[in-house]
C-alpha cells in the first residue's frame, strides 16, 4: 500500500476508527520497505548504507544520541571538533576500515543539541544504542 498522510486527532476526538488506525500501520510498512527495514527494524533505526559513501568533509552533526558509529579514512586522523573553535578537538581511534562505535559522553564539552563537526571518516552516524 502507498503512503498516505496520517490521520490527525485531537483530545476527545470521536472519529478514531480501525480504518483510520490502519493508515498508520500501512504507512510504517511502506516507509520500512523504502528504507530497507522489515518488521524487526523500526523506521528510523540506523542501517548501514549498502555501498561505501565518502563523506564531504567536514560533516556537521547536531548531537542527539549518545553513540557515534563511524569508519575512518585510511591514512587520516578522525576528529570531532567544535565549529566555534572554543573547545579542543577530540581524536577518534582508527577503525581499520570497519564500522566502530564511540561514546560521545567522553567528549567533555559536547552537550545535547550542540553542533559538532566530524572529519577523517567515510561513514558517520549517531545512534541511540551501541
Amino acid at each position: 500500500m502507498a503512503y498516505l498522510p496520517p490521520p490527525r486527532w485531537s483530545h476527545g476526538g470521536v472519529n478514531v476508527s480501525a480504518a483510520r488506525m490502519n493508515i498508520l500501520s500501512d504507512d510504517e510498512t511502506d516507509l520500512n520497505s523504502r528504507l530497507g527495514g522489515d518488521e524487526h527494524h523500526a523506521v528510523g533505526k540506523f542501517e548501514l548504507p549498502p555501498t561505501p559513501v565518502v563523506l564531504v568533509e567536514p560533516v556537521a552533526f547536531v548531537h542527539l544520541w549518545r553513540w557515534l558509529w563511524y569508519m575512518t579514512i585510511v591514512g587520516e586522523t578522525a576528529t570531532i571538533s567544535d565549529p566555534s573553535g572554543a573547545n579542543p578537538d577530540t581524536t577518534l581511534p582508527d577503525s581499520d576500515t570497519v564500522m566502530v562505535v564511540y561514546d560521545l559522553a567522553d567528549v567533555s564539552w559536547l552537550t545535547q543539541g550542540q553542533v559538532y563537526e566530524l572529519t577523517g571518516c567515510q561513514y558517520g552516524c549517531e545512534d541511540w544504542s551501541a
